[in-house]
């Protein structure tokens, strides 16, 4: 995930390459905030995953407020 590219800024909601804004608002100072959304392909689709982490590659707070995950075709 990519800064920039795949993911947002709360305090400046705005569209990327991988991420689109889906939820905007104002804060209680009357600033701009909003929530988006991204995609991310598992690079290893047969393999099921366990868990999803994410950190910071500086000083920002990654959060991630939900995950959704297609059912496979079957066979």
């Amino acid at each position: 995930m990519r800064a920039g590219v795949d993911i947002g800024r709360f305090h400046d909601p705005r569209e990327f390459a991988n991420y689109k804004p889906v939820w905007r608002g104002t804060n209680g100072a009357g600033k701009r905030v909003g929530v988006g959304m991204t995609k991310w392909e598992n690079p290893r689709p047969k393999v099921a995953l366990k868990s999803l982490s994410m950190k910071s590659a500086g000083s920002g707070v990654p959060i991630i407020l939900a995950v959704t995950y297609p059912r496979p075709a079957p066979e």
